[in-house]
């Protein structure tokens, strides 16, 4: 049996990715001198799920499942909030922008779960807390860094209208994400 590693994820459009490393660049050259890995703009997504271990011949079960869940599930906004170190500014091991709370966004989140619940397999036990990765600390950053050089994100709008299934593959340099299946809302 093979086990892979899964997640459910909003994608971001060409466009919003292109704005984003535009918006970035500045930031990341004026932080040339801290270790950050930056996130390839192509991988720029909105967790809802991840599944660190699952049986790849459970897929199709997963799939059936989490479209039964998201059979009333209909499109929607989200509004990206702010840049925040990640999980917190104390024990940062990210560089992350939040998303505005959007109680649809939790929702969807949480039928998601259902549906891999439903295919017998754990979900997160941590409350949902969405956002958008951008780097990893490769070491912790020094205590008086800042967003300063970052224009506001905070009047960005996202259209969700579908949610995708990756298989993760990690990798020294950045992980390799497979596409399983795309739900349309």
């Amino acid at each position: 049996m093979e086990i892979i590693r899964a997640f459910f994820a909003i994608d971001l459009t060409v466009t919003l990715r292109t704005h984003l490393t535009e918006i970035l660049a500045p930031f990341k050259t004026a932080h040339q001198d801290i270790s950050i890995h930056w996130s390839e703009p192509e991988h720029f997504h909105i967790t809802l799920q991840f599944i660190r271990a699952f049986a790849r011949e459970d897929i199709h079960l997963l799939i059936e499942n989490v479209k039964h869940s998201l059979r009333y599930s209909r499109r929607f906004k989200v509004k990206l909030h702010e840049l925040e170190l990640f999980p917190s500014p104390r024990y940062p091991r990210m560089i992350a922008i939040s998303i505005e709370p959007n109680e649809a966004l939790s929702v969807l989140a949480k039928q998601i779960g259902q549906g891999i619940l439903a295919t017998n397999y754990a979900i997160e036990k941590r409350p949902f807390r969405p956002h958008l990765t951008l780097g990893r600390f490769n070491k912790r950053p020094p205590e008086n860094f800042s967003f300063a050089e970052v224009p506001a994100v905070n009047d960005i709008n996202i259209i969700i209208n579908k949610v995708f299934l990756y298989e993760s593959h990690p990798q020294a340099r950045c992980s390799r994400y497979l596409l399983l299946h795309e739900f349309n809302l």
